[in-house]
């Protein structure tokens, strides 16, 4: 931890101050062109097929890339960890339209039945906030001491207990970060939302892309809190959970 003195409230003030810039003020300015609570609430509840639709799918979303986080982490060390880096700088645009074309052919399988379904949406956006999840278990992963497992082996545990008691507990915390981080992306996607949403099955994010253009200026203000909301909700009941201490499963 990094020792600044005196001047720790110089840099406290500067970090406050640039917090207020950048977050507090331009959230403040959409709140107040939400009009009203009732102006808020009621395009909240005019909303709510597209907020249902969004948390499923972005909570899909967060649970396959956790479990394509914590696989490539397991098998891929180092190198996964740079190979997933890699699709960082494929733009979204390109990994929904990739994926539109795959998907649409009839050749070499007629995948009529997967294109009919949330399925490719839900793969294109666990693949954006893969990068972020192998990262964070691949850093959780180098952090553990090497004679925890050497104490399991000494006590006979095998492969799968040793996996069960020890590995899990100790990844639980990151895993659900990766999860989390997966999350809070495909809540607000919109590039690749609209190039693989089935019609009819529109995300909250949608709607307010289109509402920027073609609607009331309160209406996209009050979509806009209420998407910051739905992603900023599960990691706040996180935080309030993260400082338990885990426990090993029995």
């Amino acid at each position: 931890m990094l020792v600044f003195g005196r001047g720790r409230y110089l840099a406290l003030a500067g970090v406050a101050a640039y917090t207020l810039l950048v977050a507090g003020l331009p959230i403040g300015a959409l709140a107040a062109e939400c009009r009203s609570p009732a102006h808020f609430f009621s395009a909240v509840r005019e909303a709510m097929v597209e907020t249902h639709t969004t948390l499923w799918i972005a909570g899909l979303a967060g649970v396959s890339g956790m479990v394509l986080a914590a696989a490539a982490t397991w098998g891929g060390g180092w190198r996964m960890c740079v190979a997933a880096s890699v699709l960082l700088a494929i733009p979204p645009l390109v990994v929904g339209m990739s994926y539109a074309r795959f998907f649409n052919r009839l050749w070499p399988l007629d995948s009529g039945v997967v294109t009919a379904s949330a399925a490719p949406l839900v793969l294109a956006l666990a693949l954006r906030g893969w990068p972020f999840g192998v990262r964070i278990l691949a850093a959780a992963r180098g952090r553990l001491a090497p004679q925890w497992f050497q104490a399991a082996g000494l006590a006979g545990l095998t492969g799968w207990q040793r996996v069960r008691r020890v590995t899990l507990p100790l990844l639980a915390t990151p895993a659900v970060t990766a999860g989390l981080a997966t999350y809070m992306l495909a809540v607000g996607e919109v590039e690749i939302t609209q190039a693989l949403a089935v019609p009819g099955s529109g995300t909250l994010a949608l709607r307010l892309f289109t509402f920027l253009h073609f609607g009331p200026t309160y209406v996209a203000a009050s979509l806009a809190l209420l998407l910051l909301v739905l992603a900023v909700a599960p990691l706040a009941m996180f935080w309030m959970l993260w400082g338990r201490e885990l426990t090993p499963i029995q």
